[in-house]
């Protein structure tokens, strides 16, 4: 018994310093992730208390709601993020491909409803008046730049074919 009690007090122990450590040190992760304060619906990677991971660029991009949800009834084909390895705040791009039954003009009003509920502005339209791109600038300071392109445009029927592209 004294063996068995000695273990539970090591485990108890053990458990308590890793909980500390976890709350002094802001400790995020994917499945934690917390509203920005002021951004509507933006996910914040990082917190004050951890740098380490504020400054990680690629992930907050990665991680960010505008990029991270499709249209409905859209299908993810491929996905894929690079790192600058160049780029000491970890920087980068990441693309999405996916195909969608909806039309490019309403793909395009999606992400722009998506953009202004996560933090990001409309910069570029297209000749129909449809957003081409959009940017937002991370708490760390960083701005990022957000790309859709129809790969098919010419498609008389769907499904049609898009790329959402970032960089930050």
């Amino acid at each position: 018994m004294g063996v068995i009690r000695r273990m539970n007090r090591g485990w108890g122990s053990a458990t308590l310093a890793i909980s500390v450590a976890i709350v002094l040190t802001g400790c995020t992760t994917a499945a934690g992730l917390q509203a920005a304060p002021g951004g509507a619906g933006r996910i914040s990677t990082a917190s004050p208390a951890s740098p380490a991971v504020a400054e990680h660029e690629l992930y907050n991009l990665a991680t960010d709601l505008f990029f991270v949800h499709l249209p409905p009834g859209s299908t993810r084909t491929a996905q894929k993020c690079t790192p600058a390895l160049d780029d000491p705040r970890g920087g980068g791009r990441c693309t999405v491909d996916f195909t969608s039954a909806l039309t490019p003009q309403t793909v395009s009003d999606y992400f722009t409803r998506s953009a202004a509920l996560n933090g990001w502005t409309a910069e570029q339209k297209g000749g129909d008046g449809s957003t081409l791109s959009w940017s937002t600038t991370y708490r760390s300071g960083s701005r990022a730049h957000a790309v859709l392109t129809p790969l098919d445009p010419q498609r008389a029927s769907p499904p049609y074919a898009y790329e959402l592209a970032a960089s930050v």
